[in-house]
């Protein structure tokens, strides 16, 4: 593993369609505490993520929806880590896609799946990660729950550098993310 020396792009909104915005995205690790990434400022200038292998992690996305009239659908996040001494896509979750035939069958019943409304925060939690010690950048998008092709609102893409490091124990292959969602009301304007 080496110390990245990798810089998060100068304008980390790739792609929007004005639907939906993100206001913020935190990184929130019980070892070294909450790094928010975006919007970017003076909290943000500390360098990359440092997340250990094997431990707990979690993502927080906070939006905001800019449509005159609600969707009909929640709006879900989308998220990837790709190494980058080559650009391997290493582990990617999302809340669009069901994960399960019983997720499948209960698709708009998922508890993460049920809020729609003007703002609001998408949350995982990837209980052990599980991507090798290395340097990674992290990508991360906002999108319709719908069980379809990604259709994103909102993406950063290879935006945000992370660098797993290691916990004590060598890793020999190749691990499945385990993550949970949760989905709240940011704000109700009442």
């Amino acid at each position: 593993m080496t110390t990245t020396t990798t810089t998060a792009v100068s304008h980390p909104r790739n792609f929007e369609t004005k639907e939906y915005c993100i206001r913020s995205i935190q990184v929130i690790d019980n070892g070294s505490g909450c790094r928010l990434l975006f919007p970017r400022g003076e909290q943000t200038s500390q360098g990359p993520v440092r997340l250990r292998f094997g431990k707990a992690f979690r993502l927080r996305v906070d939006y905001e929806c800019l449509m005159p009239e609600l969707p009909e659908v929640s709006c879900g996040v989308a998220a990837a880590f790709t190494r980058v001494k080559d650009m391997e896509p290493i582990m990617y979750f999302n809340t669009n896609y069901p994960h399960s035939d019983e997720e499948f069958l209960n698709y708009d019943r998922v508890e993460f799946r049920k809020y729609i409304g003007r703002t609001g925060r998408v949350e995982a939690y990837v209980e052990k990660l599980q991507a090798s010690p290395d340097d990674y950048l992290l990508t991360v998008g906002i999108l319709p729950n719908r069980p379809g092709h990604h259709a994103f609102y909102e993406l950063h893409y290879l935006c945000y550098p992370v660098v797993v490091e290691p916990d004590g124990c060598e890793i020999k292959g190749i691990f499945a993310p385990h993550f949970s969602v949760a989905h709240d009301v940011l704000d109700n304007g009442e």
